[in-house]
């Protein structure tokens, strides 16, 4: 963006140049540009961080607890005592490995046909590239990929919180002719296009809910917390080294697989 910011490769910019406004002028409102952009990304960062490891936290998680349950699943439980030593035990039986999987068996298709259905609705869409060839769902900023990286940094405030925007824009001009310059410019080259592709996003979503009619409901996971089971444990006096490390593993929160391409294999996402 800022690349395209200093080559004038904006419409906006572009226009500008037909104006006969000075240079020192003109600088100033690319200075502007830049400001924004940098300000922007900044928030757009740290978001950006503070999401992701949110997400992470809940991702590893998961992996811990797939990885207990697999554990289990496998007929296996114990502990670490106060002297290091894991202590294995065998589960002679468990109804719950048994329902656990009924449930999923049932959602395991419902979750991948959800995720076809997103992609076939271009909710979900692999199309964007650095090089901004794909088409936005309303066809807009198709002859100028500047105004497209544009609006991929600016698109919200465009379509949500114009004024606001248009007043960043500006910055300190007070003179009418830029003033209405930047208004006429920013409307017809952004506002417009901006608001023409929330409404095209919007009726995607609106095809997609009225074309859906199953509704996602989440496992019964209270029903299968109350029912009783009833389980034996004996201790396994012929436990294998890697019964051991696996159990040392879960105490030490490491993942189960040292194949760092695997999703149980990694540690940072």
């Amino acid at each position: 963006m800022l690349t395209d910011i200093n080559s004038n490769s904006l419409t906006i910019q572009q226009e500008m140049l037909k104006q006969n406004f000075k240079s020192v002028d003109q600088t100033n409102f690319n200075n502007q540009l830049k400001k924004l952009v940098n300000d922007y990304k900044v928030k757009f960062t740290d978001k950006l961080v503070t999401t992701s490891n949110e997400l992470s936290k809940v991702q590893l998680s998961m992996i811990r607890n797939i990885d207990k349950l697999n554990y289990v699943v496998q007929g296996l439980d114990g502990y670490i005592d106060t002297k290091g030593i894991p202590q294995i035990y065998t589960i002679d039986s468990a109804t719950t490995v048994n329902e656990i999987g009924i449930v999923m068996n049932i959602y395991s298709p419902l979750i991948n046909l959800l995720e076809f259905n997103l992609e076939t609705k271009k909710i979900i869409t692999s199309t964007y590239d650095d090089n901004q060839s794909y088409t936005l769902p309303g066809g807009s900023f198709a002859t100028n990929t500047a105004d497209k990286r544009f609006f991929l940094v600016f698109g919200w405030q465009l379509a949500n919180n114009y004024k606001a925007f248009e007043t960043q824009v500006t910055g300190s001009f007070t003179s009418k002719d830029w003033t209405k310059f930047i208004s006429e410019s920013l409307t017809k080259n952004y506002k417009v296009p901006a608001d023409n592709e929330k409404k095209e996003i919007g009726k995607i979503f609106s095809d997609y809910k009225k074309s859906t009619n199953k509704v996602y409901v989440p496992g019964d996971v209270t029903t299968l917390i109350k029912n009783k089971r009833q389980t034996s444990l004996t201790i396994k006096t012929s436990a294998t080294d890697n019964d051991k490390t696996r159990l040392k593993n879960l105490y030490l929160g490491q993942n189960s697989n040292t194949d760092k391409n695997t999703f149980n294999g990694k540690v940072i996402f």
